[in-house]
Protein backbone atom coordinates (compact mmCIF):
# COMPACT_ATOMS: atom_id res chain seq x y z
CA UNK A 1 0.00 0.00 0.00
CA UNK A 2 1.66 3.25 -1.02
CA UNK A 3 1.95 5.81 1.48
CA UNK A 4 -0.94 7.93 2.33
CA UNK A 5 -2.87 6.54 -0.03
CA UNK A 6 -6.44 4.20 0.62
CA UNK A 7 -6.58 1.41 -1.02
CA UNK A 8 -9.67 -0.50 -0.48
CA UNK A 9 -12.33 -0.47 3.07
CA UNK A 10 -15.01 2.51 2.72
CA UNK A 11 -15.01 5.71 1.08
CA UNK A 12 -14.10 9.00 3.11
CA UNK A 13 -17.10 10.55 4.74
CA UNK A 14 -19.07 6.76 4.61
CA UNK A 15 -20.65 5.95 7.72
CA UNK A 16 -19.96 2.75 9.56
CA UNK A 17 -23.17 0.42 10.18
CA UNK A 18 -23.46 1.27 13.62
CA UNK A 19 -23.66 5.29 12.87
CA UNK A 20 -26.43 4.22 10.66
CA UNK A 21 -28.41 2.27 13.31
CA UNK A 22 -27.72 4.90 15.57
CA UNK A 23 -28.70 7.60 13.68
CA UNK A 24 -31.89 5.30 12.81
CA UNK A 25 -32.87 4.86 16.22
CA UNK A 26 -32.23 8.25 17.37
CA UNK A 27 -34.91 9.40 14.26
CA UNK A 28 -37.61 7.07 16.10
CA UNK A 29 -36.97 8.27 19.61
CA UNK A 30 -37.00 12.04 18.10
CA UNK A 31 -40.61 10.70 16.23
CA UNK A 32 -41.86 9.48 19.14
CA UNK A 33 -41.14 11.80 21.88
CA UNK A 34 -42.62 14.46 19.68
CA UNK A 35 -45.74 12.48 20.16
CA UNK A 36 -45.92 12.58 24.15
CA UNK A 37 -47.93 15.44 24.95
CA UNK A 38 -50.71 14.22 22.69
CA UNK A 39 -50.53 11.17 24.56
CA UNK A 40 -50.11 12.81 28.29
CA UNK A 41 -53.55 14.47 26.96
CA UNK A 42 -55.27 11.33 26.24
CA UNK A 43 -54.49 10.06 29.73
CA UNK A 44 -56.56 10.37 33.05
CA UNK A 45 -55.19 12.22 36.19
CA UNK A 46 -53.72 9.21 37.87
CA UNK A 47 -52.20 7.57 34.86
CA UNK A 48 -50.63 11.19 34.24
CA UNK A 49 -49.68 11.28 37.45
CA UNK A 50 -47.37 7.72 37.23
CA UNK A 51 -46.53 8.92 33.87
CA UNK A 52 -44.46 11.86 35.21
CA UNK A 53 -43.32 9.67 38.56
CA UNK A 54 -41.69 7.32 36.10
CA UNK A 55 -39.87 10.46 33.85
CA UNK A 56 -38.76 12.29 37.12
CA UNK A 57 -35.47 9.79 37.62
CA UNK A 58 -34.66 11.63 34.29
CA UNK A 59 -34.73 14.98 35.01
CA UNK A 60 -34.42 15.48 38.59
CA UNK A 61 -31.59 14.14 40.35
CA UNK A 62 -32.20 11.66 43.25
CA UNK A 63 -31.11 12.83 46.98
CA UNK A 64 -30.29 11.33 49.72
CA UNK A 65 -30.29 11.64 53.75
CA UNK A 66 -27.06 13.26 54.83
CA UNK A 67 -26.78 13.52 58.74
CA UNK A 68 -24.38 15.78 59.53
CA UNK A 69 -22.39 15.57 63.13
CA UNK A 70 -21.27 18.33 65.37
CA UNK A 71 -18.08 16.26 66.36
CA UNK A 72 -14.45 17.17 65.14
CA UNK A 73 -11.49 15.34 65.05
CA UNK A 74 -8.72 15.59 67.34
CA UNK A 75 -6.01 17.99 65.62
CA UNK A 76 -3.42 16.54 64.15
CA UNK A 77 -4.84 13.58 62.72
CA UNK A 78 -1.07 12.67 61.80
CA UNK A 79 0.42 13.44 64.82
CA UNK A 80 2.88 10.53 63.94
CA UNK A 81 4.21 11.28 60.46
CA UNK A 82 7.56 13.27 59.98
CA UNK A 83 8.75 15.01 57.43
CA UNK A 84 13.05 14.20 57.04
CA UNK A 85 14.54 16.09 54.16
CA UNK A 86 17.87 15.37 54.85
CA UNK A 87 20.76 12.45 55.50
CA UNK A 88 21.62 14.86 58.27
CA UNK A 89 18.30 15.74 59.87
CA UNK A 90 17.12 11.81 59.84
CA UNK A 91 20.27 11.04 61.80
CA UNK A 92 19.75 13.60 64.49
CA UNK A 93 16.09 12.07 64.23
CA UNK A 94 17.34 8.71 64.74
CA UNK A 95 19.76 10.00 67.93
CA UNK A 96 16.68 11.54 69.74
CA UNK A 97 14.32 8.71 69.10
CA UNK A 98 17.18 6.47 70.49
CA UNK A 99 17.56 8.95 73.64
CA UNK A 100 13.87 8.65 74.45
CA UNK A 101 13.84 4.84 74.08
CA UNK A 102 16.96 4.73 76.81
CA UNK A 103 15.68 7.07 79.39
CA UNK A 104 11.93 6.74 78.99
CA UNK A 105 10.93 10.61 77.94
CA UNK A 106 9.46 11.75 74.75
CA UNK A 107 10.77 14.99 73.05
CA UNK A 108 9.51 14.92 69.73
Amino acid sequence: MAKGYKTGGRKTGTPNKRTAITENIEDMVLQEFNKIPAYIESLNNKERLEFIIKLLPYAVPKYTHKTISDETPELPIFDQIQIVTSVDEKERLEKVEAYEKEHGVEIL
